[in-house]
């Protein structure tokens, strides 16, 4: 029992590690905490209900999983070839181009569940002023 749970508290460790690369080492996933955390603000500030928050958080989180699996194969193909090798470029592209379409799907989806938050909470605020 007591190696099963330190092999999962190695295991989460070394995640951690991983992810503590990745924050310093591309903008790009800070960035995406960035917009994260201003969703979240966006969610307590226009009283968005539980359900869109939970869909939008996740839609947030996807982008964060495909642009640390992004750099996973980035760094994994930089190790392999350091010279340039066509196909590989065009797998590192691939993998950006997953990153890309998981932040559009994250967008839209944010945009059709925050309008409306979004406008009654805008309307209520010029309409008391």
């Amino acid at each position: 029992m007591f190696e099963l749970i330190n092999k999962l508290i190695k295991s989460t460790m070394y995640g951690l590690q991983g992810l503590w690369y990745g924050f310093y080492t591309k903008k790009n996933i800070i960035t995406t905490f960035v917009i994260l955390f201003i969703y979240i603000f966006t969610i307590w500030y226009f009283d968005v209900d539980v359900i869109r928050a939970v869909i939008i958080l996740l839609a947030c989180l996807v982008i964060i999983v495909a642009e640390v699996l992004n750099t996973a194969i980035e760094k994994v193909i930089d190790v392999l070839s350091p010279k340039y090798n066509r196909g590989l470029g065009l797998a590192k592209d691939i993998s950006a181009g997953a990153v890309v379409v998981a932040s559009l799907a994250a967008l839209t989806v944010s945009v059709i569940l925050l309008w409306k938050p979004v406008m009654t909470k805008l309307a209520e605020l010029i309409v008391t002023k």
